[in-house]
């Protein structure tokens, strides 16, 4: 995964920092069903897949890593 910033890394005060991701196709993360407060809810990430799986371990993976 790529990160670009757009700005500064210092931003002013109330200035915002924004950043482009590039994900590997087929890139999918995996969140738990039982996460009460899922980190990607209403977050769009350009070529980012985000799907809710049951996991036997943790809250978050990669699809294939689940284990």
């Amino acid at each position: 995964m790529k990160i670009h910033p757009r700005v500064k890394l210092n931003p002013k005060a109330g200035q915002t920092v924004k950043f482009t991701f590039d994900f590997p196709k087929g890139f999918i993360v995996v969140i738990d069903t039982r996460e009460q407060s899922p980190l990607f809810t209403g977050l769009l990430l350009r070529g980012l897949l985000v799907v809710r799986d049951t996991l036997d371990v943790g809250d978050y993976s990669i699809r294939g890593f689940e284990s």
